[in-house]
């Protein structure tokens, strides 16, 4: 549970899915976790060892890219792609790599995702539409008419639109129902799709006729998609809520995961410049500097030297400009 993006800092938080594969003569899965447990600060970040045998260390090395594939973290920020990455890379697969492996290699190991294709834009939308048709627990007849979010109305083809972002950018996705499937616009491609959930997270997805497995989660409106190696954490943008977190979060300093306040560096009433660090975080022997957002004038600093924080607290608030 670390993040490989953000210099393998820890991850901190509940596992809403966590998946490993069936053991196997050649598959072992060492772990203490499963869904709905919590990743705590007080820990080690490990939550599962992989352990692949083969006759030959090429047989070893197929057999463990294809338990990965089978691993799922949602919940969480994880290091599987980078473990998919590297047992694919052809130095590895030669043997004989040494400690400065990864840094060597960081450009193609730890390259960022970039920019979402149409396909998992696509994905991402049927997820979050299968979510919409699974009614609410204790909500009586599954099959009643008055569950359906099929978009159907009367004397017309309704249409509406998916928002999803990862925090910088933003992709519309067009929803329209096309007979038993849904069509997707998404700029110049048009994706025919359907989606046919299984247990754990798994969905058979048909995306223009050809079908594939996805291991896909959503939990608070983000959307987690495990594809073709590549694990995808896309937030579904509600436009009324985000506006109302933008101006709240311009106003105050949050624990961005839980951990121990080492150092506070301001007190109420500071003038304060952007990047200056306000407040330093420990959390599993990695250490956070929380610096000023923009050229602020402190109003509360709401945490102190050793106390223990949680995710989300407000630990300094800042005077609001009128």
């Amino acid at each position: 549970a670390e993040d490989p993006a953000r210099d393998f800092a820890p991850s901190i938080g509940r596992l809403v899915l966590f998946c490993t594969p069936n053991e196997t003569t050649q598959v072992r899965v060492d772990t203490g976790f499963g869904t709905g447990d919590s990743v705590s600060v007080h820990y080690d970040a490990m939550l599962a060892k992989l352990i692949c045998h083969g006759p030959t260390r090429e047989a070893a090395l197929r057999t463990m890219q294809q338990s990965l594939s089978a691993c799922f973290v949602a919940g969480v920020a994880s290091n599987l792609d980078l473990l998919g990455r590297i047992v694919s890379h052809p130095d590895f697969n030669a043997g004989g790599i040494d400690t400065g492996f990864i840094a060597r290699e960081a450009a193609t190991l730890l390259a960022g995702q970039g920019t979402p294709s149409a396909e998992v834009l696509a994905i991402a939308a049927l997820a979050t539409l299968g979510a919409e048709a699974r009614p609410p627990a204790g909500d009586g007849d599954p099959h009643s008419p008055w569950n359906e979010r099929d978009l159907w109305w009367v004397n017309a083809n309704a249409r509406r639109t998916l928002e999803f972002s990862d925090g910088t950018e933003t992709w519309p996705v067009a929803v329209a129902r096309d007979g038993a499937q849904w069509r997707f616009q998404i700029d110049n491609d048009s994706i025919l799709g359907m989606a046919t959930p299984l247990p754990d997270g798994q969905m058979r997805v048909s995306l223009n006729g050809g079908w594939d497995g996805v291991l896909a989660n959503i939990d608070h409106h983000v959307v987690t998609l495990r594809w073709q190696g590549v694990t995808w954490r896309l937030s579904l943008l509600d436009r009324l809520e985000a506006a109302d977190e933008q101006e709240d979060a311009a106003d105050r300093l949050v624990a961005p995961i839980p951990g121990q306040v080492t150092q506070v560096a301001v007190a109420a009433g500071d003038c304060v410049e952007r990047g200056q660090v306000l407040v330093v975080l420990e959390a599993m022997k990695t250490v956070f500097r929380l610096t000023a957002p923009a050229d602020k004038v402190i109003s509360e600093v709401s945490c102190a030297a050793g106390e223990m924080v949680q995710e989300g607290q407000v630990l300094v608030s800042f005077k609001v400009v009128e």
